[in-house]
């Protein structure tokens, strides 16, 4: 979105009319905010651009348009990401007093680099701090240059002394080494012109008439600067979580899995699960419980409503299988013994699984345990008698009675699995034939060929799918027309009035 005309005349004379009046930064902040939106990257982003064309006009920086800058960033009106695309654009070095004063703005706010706006633009930040990397290590370049063939000396390697200062402060900061790893993958082209930028300055440092402190400092940056391709992802958890009554993270992964992407691969998920509890420094039973506590959840939130068949057909069904991806990642006497304790810290939780039951109108950890000792081999019968008589022990509903005319979700569920794979089964060889002799018989053709139609149709509607999602629709879409084709060419007009009703 480009800023209109209008406004952009509007700032600029706003801009000269504080500097003339020499307004304090508090009145221009106030002011300035009553022209832009901002909750608008883009704006945000040409008020910075703006800002700095006024200040850096002349050799000398306008110090007031700076100082007005810097509060504009305080005050968040600009983000610090926009700030640093903005004083990445200058590269002047012929100017060095604007140099240094937005070195010294750089120095203020890169340690570490923070942007607090819209989530889609944190990518962008680690644009912007391999960005700025870059801009340093150009500027250091030039400045050594300058010191080898130019009068002013003295100004450059004060400048060079300035410039390595930032350089340190931004390269020791961990978030800010961490967001240009990320960077590293994102945006490869502009890593490459760093790498180049890099090696220049080692290069030409060696040669130069430059003290060897301050050619210490820059060579043990430079070194941290090589490291970021090797940020260390160890052991050691990057997330304290240790005090939060509901893992997020966990609900939140499970929570789109389960809803929104019901037909990805379990594989996937097994791997942000086994990411999630590597930075988080989660135990095993503890992830089992915070997983198996997350589905329970979604089952009482969702009972009644679109998604309650979405979360029972994820807790019964995909939930045994992504625990046994899990337990086959370890040790089998060791597997064993952390599902073992990881469902005895869910029977902890007595309230949700009363609320769990209520809504859903069963016993969910018998079906659970019930999945996972007969079908999956997760746990012994001994394992499955003593989870069940604990709960039964401890579950406040002993006197509720379920509705006798409801059919839990669960058993739903759990008896649609056979008829799929009957279905499943029965679609292969020449079991379409046999299929349609029977409609025929019954004089049903039609109202098969109408099912068929249906499946067609409904897989035409994409519904924010990932890659795997679209495949299957293809490919249901593909099958469902072949068979259409099939028919049609078998029974002719019997069914023309489902193709054309005219």
């Amino acid at each position: 979105m480009v800023m209109i005309p209008q406004k952009t005349t509007g700032i600029k004379s706003l801009l000269l009319r504080a500097w003339r009046e020499r307004w304090s930064d508090m009145q221009w902040s106030v002011c300035i905010k009553r022209l832009i939106h901002t909750d608008s990257p883009e704006e945000a982003q040409q008020l910075a651009d703006m800002m700095l064309q006024q200040a850096l006009v002349g050799s000398t920086p306008n110090m007031l348009i700076l100082s007005y800058f810097k509060h504009t960033i305080c005050s968040k009106i600009i983000s610090v990401m926009s700030a640093v695309q903005a004083v990445v654009k200058f590269t002047d070095v012929s100017k060095p007093y604007c140099i240094k004063s937005l070195l010294e703005v750089m120095e203020i706010f890169a340690h570490p680099l923070s942007y607090l706006g819209l989530s889609d633009d944190c990518m962008a930040l680690c644009q912007a701090a391999l960005s700025l990397l870059r801009w340093l290590l150009d500027l250091l370049m030039k400045f050594v240059q300058k010191i080898t063939s130019t009068k002013l000396q003295a100004e450059y390697c004060t400048l060079l002394e300035r410039g390595t200062d930032v350089l340190e402060k931004l390269i020791q900061s961990q978030e800010n080494r961490a967001l240009m790893y990320i960077a590293k993958y994102e945006y490869p082209d502009l890593y490459g012109v760093m790498e180049e930028a890099e090696t220049k300055v080692r290069r030409i440092i060696v040669h130069s008439p430059v003290d060897a402190t301050i050619q210490s400092k820059l060579f043990e940056c430079l070194e941290k600067v090589i490291c970021i391709q090797k940020f260390p992802v160890g052991p050691q958890p990057n997330i304290d979580v240790s005090f939060h009554s509901l893992n997020i993270s966990i609900n939140v992964v499970t929570g789109i899995e389960a809803v929104l992407n019901p037909t990805n691969d379990i594989p996937l998920l097994v791997e942000q699960l086994l990411e999630i509890q590597r930075a988080q420094g989660l135990s095993r039973p503890n992830l089992y419980c915070e997983l198996l506590r997350t589905c329970l959840m979604g089952m009482a939130d969702a009972a009644g409503g679109t998604d309650e068949l979405k979360w029972a057909s994820f807790t019964y069904l995909k939930l045994p299988n992504i625990l046994t991806a899990l337990v086959k990642l370890r040790p089998d006497i060791v597997a064993t013994d952390e599902l073992h304790q990881g469902l005895n810290k869910l029977l902890d939780f007595v309230s949700l699984l009363d609320v769990t039951d209520s809504k859903c109108h069963c016993d969910s950890v018998s079906f659970l345990m019930h999945e996972f000792c007969s079908k999956h081999n997760l746990i012994s019968e001994e394992t499955y008698q003593e989870i069940r008589n604990r709960r039964h022990r401890e579950s406040q509903r002993q006197g509720c009675q379920e509705p006798t005319n409801l059919q839990p979700s669960a058993c739903l569920i759990l008896r649609a699995e056979p008829t799929l794979y009957s279905i499943l089964k029965m679609m292969s060889g020449k079991s379409l034939e046999l299929i349609l002799a029977a409609a025929a018989a019954r004089s049903k053709v039609q109202s098969f060929a109408m099912k068929i139609v249906k499946f067609n149709e409904l897989s035409k509607h994409a519904n924010g799918e990932g890659t795997n999602a679209a495949q299957t629709r293809a490919t249901i879409f593909d099958i469902s027309f072949l068979m259409l084709c099939h028919i049609s060419q078998l029974y002719g007009l019997q069914v023309s009035d489902i193709f054309c009703p005219n």
